[in-house]
């Protein structure tokens, strides 16, 4: 498969003569392929990354100014709506890319399951009855994304399918080795 060869052997029959670069072009293939596979995680994992990373500044960026997200105004609607996006994002590579659900990072600030909770209390707080009805509409959108990315991951990699979307992602956390109480 390396066509390494220094001419000692050689083939002396026709098909072994179409056989032997047959071999080496096939080789060549198999290894395009598999190091395109490869760097093609790199920006799944780093999509999931800077979705963690922006989830972990809005929280130092919370304790910074003594303050919760100001969900009561009706500009936090589009950071909700940036936030469910880029989470359907997430679980759209993880379904592509399963393999992705098993790398992960010791420093919590990129780690997705560290950081997920802080969308559930997003997604919480935009939902209440008294913010703006964009807001809400927003709130339930990653509400929704929420469970379906808990769904894919209680289904697909905790044997957990039919849990509370709650539950799954405290499994997924604890999956990944992330303390409880996390924020």
């Amino acid at each position: 498969m390396a066509t390494l060869g220094y001419g000692d052997i050689t083939p002396t029959s026709g098909w072994l003569r179409l056989l032997g670069p047959l071999e080496a072009l096939i080789g060549f293939g198999l290894l395009t392929a598999a190091i395109s596979w490869v760097l093609s995680t790199y920006p799944v994992l780093a999509r999931r990354r800077a979705l963690a990373h922006e989830l972990t500044l809005l929280g130092e960026a919370e304790r910074a100014t003594a303050t919760t997200a100001a969900l009561d105004l009706e500009a936090f609607e589009r950071p909700l709506a940036s936030l469910t996006a880029r989470l359907v994002t997430v679980h759209g590579d993880l379904t592509q890319f399963p393999v992705t659900y098993y790398f992960h990072t010791r420093d919590e600030r990129y780690l997705l399951p560290a950081t997920i909770r802080r969308l559930v209390r997003l997604a919480g707080d935009g939902g209440e009855p008294g913010q703006p009805q964009a807001v809400r509409l927003r709130a339930a959108m990653l509400r929704c994304a929420l469970d379906d990315f808990a769904a894919t991951l209680g289904r697909d990699f905790l044997d957990r399918a039919g849990a509370a979307p709650d539950d799954i992602l405290r499994a997924y956390a604890a999956d990944h080795l992330v303390a409880e109480g996390v924020p």
